[in-house]
């Protein structure tokens, strides 16, 4: 029996920056991106998981998860506020961070909540 059974838990967490993902396209390391930690993030929600498995546990994600100003557009550190150099850079993110986001999907999946928060360096979510 889990220590958690019967509870409902909040977690949050916040400020993860994630860029482009930690190589370049030509497979040197990109100095601008400040998460490295996809792997363990998955292994994190796993042990969520088990930890809370006969409970609800909910995943706030409170701002800051993703920062645009350290992706790329048309080859330049740019950040246009429109909606299809958001679109752009959101897809940049998600293709550098694949385990992350597969790790998200796998969390919903078990039928856990997942929300997200817009901070001043995801603002572009809006979009």
């Amino acid at each position: 029996m889990s220590l958690a059974e019967g509870k409902s838990c909040q977690i949050y967490a916040s400020d993860f920056h994630l860029g482009e993902g930690t190589l370049l396209a030509d497979g040197t390391e990109n100095p601008l991106e400040d998460f490295e930690h996809d792997d363990d993030f998955a292994a994190l929600l796993r042990e969520l998981d088990a930890q809370f498995a006969c409970s609800r546990a909910d995943l706030n994600l409170m701002g800051d998860i993703f920062d645009p100003l350290q992706v790329r557009f048309l080859g330049e550190l740019a950040d246009p506020p429109e909606e299809p150099a958001a679109v752009y850079k959101m897809k940049q993110i998600v293709k550098g961070h694949p385990r992350f986001f597969e790790a998200l999907a796998w969390w919903v999946g078990q039928g856990r909540i997942l929300r997200f928060f817009i901070g001043n360096h995801d603002a572009f979510l809006a979009w």
